[in-house]
């Protein structure tokens, strides 16, 4: 269906993706994997002739044998012979357009197109994207993908963000038109959990290259390259408590600075001297399998299980009570009650439009409840000083134009005077040098820019830290060392946490008490280990059934 040979990717003179081979066959889901930087979605987008102003690519791209150079080839195929699925619908979704105007657009018979995606309500066809839900929208956006038959689908990051039952609902949509279709399907995503329930073969990619490629199966049951396996150890896990979260240390480097050896070679535990002498190539490690490694991979030893619970160190500090929140005819919140004590970890997991966030809300005091009663701390002290926010973009809470310095300079300057924290005391906390004071958020990474943003949150030193949706778009890797930082914050500063996230394998690794929230309502609370393990209300049981059930070794 697909064949790639020597795909080189550049901006200017600068090398983005070097010497990419692909082969996808009819019928066939192929999964592209790998951390952000990688030049996944530079390969994808060079496949339908979409690459950015300023960026070229060269080497071999053929379809069903046909080459695909030059931008008439490209029209011929684009949008007709070959579709793309973005991460955000709004991408593709016109928001001055309904979603049957849309699919319409795009060629295609409207409700039989919204039906194929699991849409029966006629009058999804008559409102507009800012009406839909994001599942709602991603279905919408793949009924308008689908819309001209397309043989083969590209995917880019589809599920990332969404809540976990529609995520499943999605990948269970995603497989099953596939294969009513026989359509094949190029999956980028950074969710290795999606990527092996999907996958019948996949790539790993890292900094411009593939360094191991096999069936899906076989390489989540033992990887043959230190990358894959660090990605599968920076996993966490729905079913227990890990004692420490291991991320891979350091960043993906640019293709352009590791072409004469091993790109991995700086952050890999197991280098050895001929590693930096030449670029190892893919070779044969099983009958179907490559690997870009000189040497075998050593097994890790097993993650030992964390048994222990933080405890709560001193009284109630935050309390809300039968609280509620109405938006004209809509209760978003619906008698909610809660408590969390100083020094603990409580999570609250949901679906989108569940409540989580307006009761976080709420709580901050960015909106005013319609009912009940929240009681936060004790005495006089400044609300900003007991209460803290840390949002899902970073770049909500840090300013562009300033340097990190000054924006942390400026934070704890709200705080109390008496021993303030310097820039660099709060980088040092959070694990960044100090002379990252000197930079803009733009020339960070994206997890390096969390992290300046909950450094920026712990300024005025807070009681209670807000978490909403802090780890949802990062990657396995940067994830667990948030998910760290985040743990060490909550037991060595005594900090509480209030935890919302849409992810059970999160909120197991960082909360004591979990509560699960449907239609603005608490349905289920107790110890988080007890939810998850023995859930009780039907509603939490779905949720833990549509985790995808894989097995990861290595």
């Amino acid at each position: 269906m697909l064949e790639i040979e020597d795909l080189r990717v550049r901006h200017g003179s600068r090398l983005i993706v070097d010497g990419v081979d692909l082969e996808i066959a009819q019928g066939e889901t192929y999964g592209l994997v790998g951390e952000s930087g990688s030049g996944k979605s530079l390969t994808a987008r060079a496949v339908v002739g979409l690459l950015p102003r300023g960026i070229t690519a060269s080497g071999s791209i053929r379809f069903r044998d046909a080459a695909l150079s030059g931008e008439k080839a490209f029209h011929a195929v684009r949008g007709r012979r070959i579709s793309l699925l973005m991460q955000d619908p709004f991408a593709m979704l016109n928001p001055l357009r309904t979603a049957g105007q849309t699919i319409a657009e795009s060629g295609g018979a409207v409700r039989e197109r919204l039906r194929e995606v699991g849409i029966d309500d006629p009058t999804v066809a008559k409102r507009y994207p800012f009406q839909l839900s994001g599942g709602m929208r991603q279905r919408v956006a793949l009924a308008a993908a689908l819309a001209r038959d397309p043989e083969l689908l590209i995917a880019d990051e589809p599920t990332t963000a969404l809540d976990a039952t529609i995520q499943h609902e999605i990948m269970e949509l995603l497989g099953r038109i596939q294969r009513e279709r026989g359509m094949s399907v190029l999956l980028i995503t950074h969710d290795l959990r999606v990527a092996f329930t999907l996958c019948d073969r996949l790539a790993v990619m890292y900094a411009g290259r593939i360094v191991e490629r096999g069936p899906a199966r076989e390489i989540a049951a033992g990887p043959a390259h230190p990358y894959t396996a660090g990605l599968l150890r920076a996993l966490p896990s729905a079913e227990r408590t890990l004692a420490t979260l291991t991320g891979i240390p350091g960043s993906v480097p640019p293709a352009n600075t590791v072409q004469d050896r091993c790109a991995f070679l700086e952050r890999c535990d197991q280098a050895a001297p001929e590693c930096g002498e030449a670029r190892p190539a893919l070779r044969p490690v099983a009958h179907t399998r490559e690997s870009a490694c000189l040497l075998p991979v050593r097994p890790a030893p097993e993650t030992p299980t964390d048994e222990r619970r933080p405890q709560a160190v001193g009284g109630t500090l935050l309390k809300v009570d039968g609280l509620r929140k109405d938006y004209r005819a809509v209760r978003a919140v619906r008698d909610v009650s809660l408590d969390v004590a100083a020094g603990e970890s409580v999570g609250i997991v949901g679906e989108s439009g569940s409540g989580k966030t307006t009761l976080a809300r709420c709580v901050l005091g960015l909106v005013t409840p319609s009912g009940g009663r929240i009681a936060l701390g004790t005495g006089d002290r400044p609300r900003h000083r007991l209460v803290q926010c840390v949002f899902q973009d970073p770049y909500t809470s840090l300013n562009p134009a300033r340097s990190i310095g000054t924006t942390l300079a400026e934070a704890a300057a709200q705080g109390p005077a008496d021993d303030r924290p310097t820039p660099s005391d709060l980088l040092r906390l959070v694990g960044l040098p100090a002379a990252y004071a000197t930079r803009r958020p733009g020339g960070l990474s994206g997890g390096e820019r969390q992290r300046v943003a909950i450094a920026r949150a712990l300024a005025v030193r807070p009681a209670l830290l807000i978490c909403d949706e802090p780890v949802a778009s990062l990657d396995v890797s940067v994830q667990a060392h948030i998910l760290s930082l985040l743990r060490s914050v909550n037991r060595d500063l005594g900090t509480s946490l209030l935890f919302i996230t849409h992810d059970l394998a999160v909120v197991r690794q960082v909360t004591d008490r979990l509560l699960v929230m449907l239609n603005g309502q608490v349905v289920e609370s107790g110890p988080t280990a007890d939810v998850l393990d023995d859930p009780r209300h039907d509603y939490t049981r779905r949720l833990i059934a549509s985790l995808p059930e894989i097995t990861f070794e290595g």
